[in-house]
């Protein structure tokens, strides 16, 4: 079965909100964006809202797709669709949730040093690389 995701770039202030992902997967320990699933008869910005409020307590603004990325992995038995947002901080102090802790804003700068330290999930440098935040 093919998954439908939402991952949101959001940014305040030309920082970025990261989070470690503490889900028991490949990306646990890693620095990801607030992301997860659509859910049946949930609208992808609808989705992103939710994910964004469950994992880091964070209200967002001027939601805009980005790109699109197949994410294949047959031997984790995944194939995902995964639709990439920008979008804005519009109010909520970062605070862990379900699926990411210790969620807080970084400078460019900070997320190519967690990028160069392995500290990122390839598919996550991908899409940061595309959108101009890694080298």
């Amino acid at each position: 079965m093919i998954e439908v995701t939402v991952f949101g770039i959001i940014q305040k202030e030309g920082k970025i909100l990261l989070g470690t992902r503490n889900k028991e997967d490949h990306a646990k320990g890693k620095y990801i964006a607030p992301s997860g699933h659509v859910a049946e008869f949930e609208t992808l910005e609808q989705a992103l809202h939710r994910e964004t409020m469950e994992e880091a307590n964070v209200k967002i603004t001027n939601l805009k797709q980005s790109k699109v990325f197949e994410y294949i992995k047959p031997e984790r038995d995944r194939h995902a669709i995964a639709i990439v947002f920008s979008a804005d901080w519009k109010e909520g102090i970062p605070k862990g949730g379900d699926d990411l802790a210790d969620p807080k804003f970084y400078s460019i700068d900070e997320v190519q040093s967690l990028a160069d330290n392995g500290k990122i999930p390839n598919f996550i440098m991908k899409i940061m690389k595309e959108l101009g935040w890694l080298k």
